[in-house]
């Protein structure tokens, strides 16, 4: 049985860095959904805080190119992480300052999506790796909405969402999120006020397009890639 070194180890994970952070966004999406911290975020453990921003670290220092970016950026994430956890631990008293955690973090989430999908649209043709990119983007999108939600019932506990406050988790917001955004929509969690429900239409019809027009580039790539060949093996 072979053993893998470290710096073999290091160099598939790099050709494969997507699937790595589609893993990585997977595990926390997972992690919030057994999280028994309730749904206006009070109560959100700092282990997920962290993974959060260490995820979204990971993902930006692949997309940023200049090192002093990089650093600022990564410095970014380290003061929001701390923010963050102070801010969740204050209770009633930390409302004001949830609401501003939340905000940033769905405002950074915002800037790595649109990172990636930049990078996404300047290639030419799109590998495997490019897949897990697009992937990790739509994943992405339900973390940013899940957040918007729990930014909502931070503000509106009663008028976002159909299940009683005190009884909606961490996990069902972003269960309702995913749902939505891949427009399952079981019905067992539905919006309740105008905003909550102009989130969920948008959040859908995000869904749907993002999906449609990933699938279509990638069949377009390839029958592109095919009739190139065709044409090669016609000229031979």
């Amino acid at each position: 049985m072979k053993v893998l070194r470290p710096n073999e180890i290091l160099r598939w994970i790099t050709e494969r860095k997507y699937l790595f952070f589609c893993f990585l966004l997977l595990s926390f999406v997972f992690m919030q959904l057994v999280d028994p911290g309730y749904a206006d975020a009070r109560n959100e453990s700092f282990s997920i805080t962290l993974l959060h921003a260490f995820i979204l670290s990971l993902i930006s220092w692949d997309l940023l190119r200049l090192r002093t970016t990089r650093i600022l950026w990564l410095l970014g994430f380290v003061l929001l992480t701390l923010f963050s956890k102070y801010a969740f631990s204050q209770g009633e008293d930390g409302l004001a300052l949830i609401e501003v955690a939340l905000a940033l973090r769905i405002g950074f989430c915002v800037v790595i999506i649109w990172l990636l999908i930049s990078s996404l649209l300047r290639k030419v043709e799109l590998g495997q790796d490019d897949i897990f990119a697009a992937l990790s983007v739509y994943l992405l999108v339900g973390i940013v909405f899940a957040e918007a939600y729990l930014l909502l019932l931070v503000n509106y506990p009663q008028e976002t969402l159909s299940i009683p406050f005190g009884e909606l988790k961490i996990g069902d917001v972003f269960y309702f999120s995913f749902i939505t955004l891949s427009t399952i929509g079981f019905g067992d969690i539905t919006p309740l006020s105008p905003v909550a429900r102009g989130l969920t239409i948008v959040e859908g019809v995000i869904g749907v397009t993002f999906l449609a027009t990933i699938v279509a580039r990638t069949v377009s790539r390839q029958h592109h890639r095919d009739q190139a060949s065709e044409n090669r093996l016609d000229q031979d």
